[in-house]
C-alpha cells in the first residue's frame, strides 16, 4: 500500500502532473517512485522506481516536463519527457527516443557503490616490531 504523496509539480495548463511517491518496504527504507500522470485520460504515463525530484520541476510548453532526476544511489540526470509524442531526451541526447525505453537506459550502468570493503589490515604488535632489534642486538653483544 503505497504511502501519500510526497511532492507534486502540476502544469500551469492543467494537462499533467509529476509525483514523487514513496512506499514502505518491509525489509529496506521506504522506495522512491516517480510518476508522471495525465490529467486528460487519468493514466500513469510513467512510473520510475528508484528515483526522485527535490528541485524545481519545469514545464516549457504544454505535454513537456523537465525534471531534474536524482536516484537513490546518487545518480543524478536532467530529464525531458514530451508526454503527447511519448519521447524523451536524457541529459544531452541530441534526440528524443522513445519512452519505452527510459527504463532500460536509467538502469544500464549499475550504480556507483556507496560503501566499499576493505579487509582490515593485521597490524604487528608494535611493541614486538620494536624490541625484537633491541633483543637481538642484547643477544649479539652477550657473545663478546
Amino acid at each position: 500500500m503505497p504511502s501519500p504523496v510526497s511532492r507534486i509539480a502540476t502544469a500551469p495548463d492543467g494537462s499533467l502532473r509529476v509525483e514523487c511517491v514513496y512506499e514502505p518496504h518491509e525489509r529496506t527504507a521506504a522506495w522512491e517512485n516517480l510518476r508522471i500522470v495525465s490529467f486528460v485520460d487519468n493514466r500513469i504515463v510513467l512510473s520510475l522506481p528508484r528515483y526522485f525530484f527535490s528541485e524545481k520541476v519545469e514545464f516549457p510548453e504544454p505535454g513537456v516536463v523537465v525534471i531534474p532526476l536524482e536516484g537513490r544511489f546518487g545518480q543524478r540526470h536532467r530529464l525531458r519527457v514530451n508526454v503527447n509524442a511519448q519521447t524523451f531526451m536524457l541529459d544531452a541526447d541530441e534526440k528524443e527516443q522513445p519512452l519505452v525505453w527510459l527504463s532500460q537506459r536509467l538502469h544500464a550502468e549499475s550504480p556507483k557503490q556507496l560503501l566499499t570493503y576493505k579487509p582490515l589490515r593485521r597490524r604487528r604488535n608494535i611493541l614486538a616490531v620494536v624490541l625484537t632489534p633491541i633483543v637481538v642486538s642484547l643477544r649479539w653483544l652477550r657473545r663478546f
